[in-house]
């Protein structure tokens, strides 16, 4: 996922050569509006969607800074080796976060405003972690934010997990979700 970001000088080329000074600042905007969740700790209901709009506002960002006078040759140049460099360190970094492992998404539960997922998180080496993590979803839902993970513990297919921090217990035979009320 980190390689595609090797392509915002291309991108960012793109912008300039397709749009008015203009535009790209309203592309600009509109991209850094839509990248803010991101700040705020919130990630779109759907997994990696903030990489589309945080590319087009670096692209936005690069098409701004390469728009002074230079020639287009070198333009294309600069564009041609910036791309290459990201290439290489990008690859070398995604092949480097691959080989520290995975995680998969066994179960996943939505119920009210949360979605409790279980999740298998392998690393290179030894033990596997078992993990619930809970997310609730914002007052706008196309927003979602990890609020709590719990650690399966139990190894004999027990049904509750305890969400302590937010006073909520789960059911993970039912699906049931209910509210702790604390003493």
């Amino acid at each position: 996922m980190l390689l595609i970001f090797s392509i915002t000088p291309f991108l960012g080329l793109l912008i300039e050569y397709l749009f008015t000074r203009t535009t790209r600042l309203c592309i600009l905007v509109v991209a850094g509006l839509l990248s803010m969740p991101l700040l705020m700790d919130y990630e779109y209901f759907i997994r990696n969607l903030i990489t589309l709009p945080e590319l087009i506002f670096f692209a936005g960002i690069y098409s701004l800074l390469f728009s002074l006078d230079f020639k287009k040759s070198a333009k294309v140049m600069s564009t041609v080796s910036l791309t290459v460099a990201l290439v290489l360190v990008l690859g070398y970094a995604t092949f480097i976060s691959e080989m520290g492992g995975s995680q998969t998404v066994e179960r996943r539960w939505e119920k009210n405003e949360y979605r409790i997922e279980y999740i298998v998180d392998q690393g290179f080496a030894g033990h596997e972690l078992r993990k619930y993590e809970l997310r609730k979803y914002s007052f706008i839902p196309l927003f979602i934010k990890k609020v709590e993970i719990v650690r399966d513990t139990c190894s004999n297919n027990c049904c509750f997990v305890d969400f302590s921090e937010q006073h909520i217990r789960f059911n993970s035979c039912t699906g049931e979700l209910k509210s702790q009320t604390t003493k």
